[in-house]
């Protein structure tokens, strides 16, 4: 056994890190398997691009990472002129693959898959014990350092943190690693540092490391020195990355006197079930000195880390990360420890300059300058060019956009060498799974003087945005076991080139059977084990300490001065409530830090929860005002949500949020909180809760009222299958309104399944909490009391008696039983608990929604009832609470964009135009003055639909009639009936819950209801629960329906016009959420009707007509301008009408044109197919004419960016006239476009 400190001087080493394995010599490029080959490569080496040299240099502006060659010339002695540059970079559109195009690319940086902290559990464990038990394996355990990954490749190879490069972050890590030189070499540093970047070079190697400071922001503890901890090394080589085992790891750290982490192994059942039994007893009040000790007397191999953690860090320890090894891990690191020791610790007598803290705070007003003073200060033996953060004078401002084209043209070309062919693999697995994977590529500036328009160079970053991509792509690697495994930061050189048809021929076969030959050399190798999908080999487990106390942490940032420029926080000792000051930049959240998941806050006391929910609300603010998104919802459920988690236990216990506006401290307390910034965006977190992005969402939420019902479902799931979890409704007074609530209760009642509903009264409307009396305040001891009294189990229990007796003798007894039931709880409930009693739940409440204490009182008696049953607790809750700004507006603040949170004042964005929801207020408020039978209808969205416009002046004749889709159309429909004009104005999915009023109480009957369906088509950031995809499709269908859709806000006034003259059928129109185009408006915003079934053209040309309906008549005119640099005009028509088509119209374009292509924003089913459905049997498909049908895909589009949304629609102008080019048979042109 190896002593348990190793010291002593540094020999020699005898071990030496395992040699290349054959597939990495295999991956190599083929180039010189042929004279050919060899010609090929030395006409690419006068290109500058060679596949056996070092990476290109690259000169990239600030914001974007690079590769450089210690060779070449300074940016600004490169001697390309900017405007042939700019002629370049345009011209590089125009870059088409062909049988001639080759790729060849060279992986700069990777780090580890990143792992699901949800994945800690005891079957991990249990796993990890039998592994080692059976000798099939050695856990290894390090410390988790509170800190940031940063990457690093050399000063030719580049900078990286985890998803970016260029910026504040690799300024720091650069400064760090060469400050760590300077104090373990002393005067020889400088010479050192060009050594260690020439090794990285040469062996193409990437070392990540924990990048631990206190410029870029602490966990709670504010670190005492600025530091780094080398946590993985890799051989990046030809080939596949390779990740350097831990005894390699520690050699090559002490190779260059890099500092290590600790380390400890466990090689015996005994040794691994201890280390699990010491976590369990020391992570609610474990810290770095206890927990260092223990595990050293537990494991049979311990080797403490260069940085003594307690003294550059702190006592406060984040946690431990426990993974499985192979079993020569033990032997080959006694062998290391045996022959080496640790480098030195104490600083070599030096001057070392200024710190990172005193180079930061000199230059606190300006990013930039700090850049320039972090890179300067760390000096030119270990950053001799800084064009990675500067880029090259007057090129900045081109490189900022990323060409996503050039990830087409790359897969599209022949890959020179086997690590090309399998990163297109990954990709193009990607790609088509359509993984949340964003792959940017910007141009390689170091390789300026190579550029040229058929050879071109670029840096790809391949961004993975949500963890459940890498499990997804586990399971396509168990499919195909060929497949490279996918990497967290992920950083790839990519050089597109052409050559000449000649050597193009032979290069291709050349290359092709190459790689044949490679493929069939490693098929023996390639097995699960070799990548990820052996989940075995790859068990990992994340386990932290729940030691960030209140007092510690807040008297630590004290005498660090940690709380400038913050949040700050205290607690009333008048009213124990707590104050939260927003004018800081940004929330101290010491004990939200702590709290990844529901599991770190069951030890908490009631002040600590208190406490959690402040800083919970003001880490809301902080993230909402950043995003914009939902914040007075959720706001005024924090003390609920902090409640429900401290008490009951998800995801075993489902608890279901109904609509989902107010689950933002839900998503925050079940690992979601560093991905909050991305919350509503494209690739990002959803805004309302959803099954596939996280365990805890129990069931997906968008729309209102469904909560109850799908907690029923699991709740009598649960009792068929035998299980004992809890299920939980969380129900708003709004959506109360709905009738598929109380159809849920009368259910519940029935069924008598034990479920808890929480209905959460925040007093938005009018029922159920008329009879209430508003949310009186609760009156100290005597509130708490009564809450304790109705919940309490002696009354429960004699009910349920009561229960079982009368269903025994009969029903005089029931009512009577039931009577003095009611008036015993009468006594000490608010009058309007009757009504829930009537539908059969047990009613506790009101509760003050803001109390914890209360909340979590309750919480626990009811889930340790016996005795089965529906239980609703009513809660009372202030919408918008503890942010002043929402308090005083709530309404104003339910959706917000970005704002400042010391005011709440929100940051609109101005435009020219007005939205779509606005000019359809207007044109109706026009139709309304001129007839005083039009009337508006909607379902508790006025502000949405634009009717609060309306209602304003006109207050007798509009109708808010709450979230009842349903009851909105029939009493739409009574009206209609009675000779009214309604106009009943739903989003469009909304409408879909009224739809079966729609077709028997509307439509059969011929009622001239008009629908005004908003936010038709994709919604952007609302996402799949707000898509208007199917509006088209289920209104089309109905015999008497008219269906118009706008193609601009012109039109839409038209439309309201015609909707209103019409008066013997129904009529319906969509338009989308957005902003106009500015078109010209009728006079006075009065639209004229149109003609009903008539469309138009607005363009012509020959061969081609594009038919558009809607807003994509739009898209469409863009397309004709594309396909107008192609050599073809196109006819643009816009149909207006889905039905009744415009026949006569479409017999015209379909006789005109050899091609004919409807372009709509709606789902399968739509436009398009009646217009194919009429072509069809009016004979006219049966002749040369080409038909296609461009619509959303069939499949839910998450949200995002309405321009990101489209792209992957594949309905963006591109995509139109790329399909007309292809019908036209000019596929290469087609290809380049889409």
């Amino acid at each position: 056994m190896p002593p348990r400190r190793a010291s002593g001087k540094q020999p020699q080493p005898k071990w030496k890190p395992k040699a290349v394995d054959a597939s990495a010599v295999a991956s190599s490029s083929p180039l010189s398997s042929s004279s050919s080959l060899a010609e090929f490569a030395g006409s690419v080496e006068r290109m500058t691009l060679s596949p056996q040299d070092a990476a290109p240099q690259m000169c990239v502006p600030r914001g974007y990472a690079t590769s450089a060659s210690p060779s070449a010339p300074p940016a600004a002695e490169q001697g390309v002129a900017g405007d042939k540059l700019s002629r370049l970079f345009k011209g590089a559109t125009d870059f088409v693959v062909d049988n001639n195009t080759f790729t060849q690319s060279q992986i700069r940086a990777t780090f580890y898959p990143k792992f699901e902290n949800e994945k800690s559990d005891q079957e991990t464990r249990t796993r990890m014990i039998e592994m080692v038990s059976h000798g099939l394996a050695t856990l290894e355990v390090t410390l988790k350092h509170s800190g940031s990954l940063f990457m690093y490749a050399g000063h030719c190879g580049g900078a990286y943190a985890k998803n970016s490069f260029g910026n504040i972050y690799t300024a720091v890590g650069v400064f760090v690693l060469g400050r760590l030189f300077r104090e373990a070499w002393g005067k020889e540093a400088p010479r050192m540092q060009a050594e260690f970047n020439d090794f990285l070079e040469k062996n193409r190697i990437s070392v990540s490391m924990e990048l631990v400071t206190a410029v870029l922001g602490d966990h709670g503890q504010r670190p005492k020195d600025d530091y780094a901890v080398i946590t993985a090394v890799t051989d990046l080589g030809h080939g596949k990355p390779k990740f350097y085992s831990t005894p390699e790891v520690i050699e090559f750290c002490q190779k260059w006197r890099l500092p290590t982490n600790y380390v400890w192994l466990f090689s015996t059942r005994k040794s691994a079930s201890s280390f699990f039994a010491a976590y369990d007893a020391l992570c609610e009040e474990g810290t770095a000195t206890p927990v260092c000790k223990a595990l050293d007397e537990i494991a049979d191999v311990a080797v403490p880390g260069s940085k003594d953690h307690v003294k550059v860090q702190g006592e406060i320890l984040e946690g431990l990360v426990a993974r499985i090894v192979s079993c020569e891990s033990s032997v080959q690191l006694e062998e290391v420890l045996r022959n080496c020791s640790l480098p030195p610790v104490d600083r070599v007598n030096s001057d070392l300059g200024p710190s990172l803290r005193e180079i930061c705070a000199a230059n606190r007003s300006d990013e930039k300058q700090q850049i320039k003073a972090l890179l300067e200060n760390v000096g030119s033996s270990m950053c001799p060019d800084h064009s990675d953060w500067f880029g090259c004078s007057g090129l900045d401002s081109q490189s900022r956009n990323a060409d996503r084209s050039v990830v087409t043209k790359f897969l599209q070309a022949h890959p020179t060498d086997f690590a090309t062919k399998k990163l297109q693999e990954m990709i193009r697995v990607m790609k088509q799974r359509h993984f949340p994977v964003a792959f940017k590529c910007y141009w390689n500036y170091h390789k300026i003087d190579s550029l040229s328009n058929d050879n071109l160079y670029y840096k790809m970053v391949i961004h993975v945005h949500s963890d459940s991509v890498f499990r997804r792509y586990q399971q396509e690697m168990r499919k195909n076991q060929g497949l490279w495994p996918l990497y967290r930061g992920f950083f790839v050189d990519v050089n597109l080139l052409k050559i000449n048809n000649m050597k193009s021929s032979v290069l291709s076969k050349d290359i092709d059977t190459s790689l044949k030959n490679i493929n069939g050399a490693l098929g023996s190798n390639l097995s699960a084990k070799d990548g990820l999908a052996d989940e075995d080999s790859n068990l990992m487990v994340k386990l932290k300490f729940l030691t960030y106390k209140f007092q510690v942490r807040a008297s630590a940032a004290a005498a660090n001065g940690g709380g400038d420029g913050k949040m700050m926080m205290r607690k009333d000792t008048g009213s124990g409530s707590w104050k939260i000051d927003y004018s800081g930049e940004k929330p101290s959240t010491p004990l939200l830090d702590t709290v990844n998941y529901p599991t770190h806050m069951k030890n908490l006391s009631t002040p600590e929860l208190e406490q959690l929910a402040a800083e919970l609300r003001a880490e809301i603010v902080h993230t909402v005002s950043r995003t914009g998104g939902h914040l007075s919802s959720s706001l005024g459920v924090v003390e609920l949500a902090v409640a429900l988690h401290h008490v009951f236990d998800t995801p075993e216990d489902k608890i279901i949020w109904d609509v989902g506006h107010q689950a933002y401290p839900h998503k925050i307390l079940t690992g979601r909180r560093s991905r909050m910034h991305t919350i509503r965006q494209t690739s990002g977190l959803a805004g309302f809760p959803k099954r596939d992005e996280s365990a805890h969402d129990a069931f997906g939420a968008g729309h209102s009222s469904t909560s109850i019902s799908a907690a029923l479902g699991m709740a009598v799931a649960r009792d068929l299958l035998g299980k004992k979890n809890h299920v939980i409704s969380v129900i708003g007074d709004g959506a109360m309104t709905a009738g598929q609530a109380y159809e849920a209760m009368n259910n519940s009642g029935y069924l008598d399944s034990n479920m808890i509903v929480v209905l959460n009264d925040n007093k938005q409307v009018s029922l159920p909490t008329a009879t209430l009396d508003g949310p009186a305040k609760p009156v100290g001891a005597l509130s708490k009391a009564l809450t304790k009294l109705q919940s309490s189990t002696k009354l429960r229990r004699l009910r349920e008696a009561a229960k079982t007796v009368t269903k025994q003798i009969g029903g005089q007894t029931h009512e009577v039983a039931a009577k003095v039931d009611e008036y015993a709880r009468g006594m000490v409930s608010a009058s309007g608990s009757s009504l829930f009693e009537e539908l059969g739940l047990y009613y506790i409440g009101p509760v003050d929604g803001h109390n914890v204490e209360d909340l979590v009182t309750i919480f626990e008696k009811v889930k340790s009832m016996p005795a089965p049953g529906p239980v609703l607790i009513h809660i009372v809750t202030e919408k918008g609470k503890g942010y002043p700004p929402a308090e005083a507006a709530a309404d104003r603040m339910h959706g917000v964009v970005k704002f400042d949170p010391t005011t709440g004042k929100q940051f609109k964005s101005k435009s020219s135009t007005l939205s779509y929801t606005q000019y359809f207020a207007e044109a109706l408020i026009r139709e309304a003055e001129a007839d005083d039978k039009v009337v508006g209808i909607h379902a508790a969205m006025g502000g949405g639909t634009g009717l609060n416009y309306f209602q304003k002046q006109f207050p007798e004749r509009c109708f808010d009639v709450g979230i009842a889709e349903q009851h909105a159309v029939t009493f739409a429909a009574g009206l209609a009936a009675e000779g009214l004009k309604p106009f009943c104005a739903i989003y469009s999915s909304f409408l879909q819950r009224g739809y079966d009023q729609v077709v028997h109480d509307v439509d059969l009957q011929r009622l001239p209801v008009r629908f005004a369906m908003d936010r038709a088509g994709l919604v952007g950031a609302d996402g799949p629960t707000h898509c208007g995809a199917f509006d088209v499709t289920y209104m089309a269908c109905l015999p008497n329906m008219v269906v118009m859709a706008p193609s601009d806000e012109a039109e839409l006034m038209h439309m309201v016009a015609t909707a209103a003259a019409i008066d013997d059928r129904p009529s319906c129109f969509r338009f989308p959420r957005g902003n106009g185009i500015g078109a010209v408006l009728p006079p006075n915003h009065k639209g004229t009707p149109l003609e009903i079934g008539k469309g138009r053209v607005l363009v012509g040309g020959d061969r081609v007509a594009l038919l558009g309906y809607g807003t994509m008549v739009q898209s469409c005119m863009k397309a004709a301008d594309v396909l107008k640099e192609h050599g073809i005009f196109v006819t643009v028509a816009d149909a207006r009408f889905c039905k009744p088509l415009d026949t006569q119209l479409i017999r015209e374009l379909a006789a005109e044109h050899e091609v004919l292509v409807t372009v709509e924003e709606g789902s399968i089913g739509g436009f398009g197919s009646h217009v194919a459905h009429y072509l069809s049997l009016s004979g006219l498909l049966d002749g040369p004419l080409k038909l296609r049908s461009m619509f959303l895909p069939d499949r839910y589009i998450d949200h995002g960016a309405p321009v990101d949304q489209l792209e992957e629609a594949g309905l963006t102008p591109r995509h139109i006239a790329a399909t007309v080019l292809s019908l036209l048979g000019r596929p290469l042109e087609a290809l380049q476009l889409s």
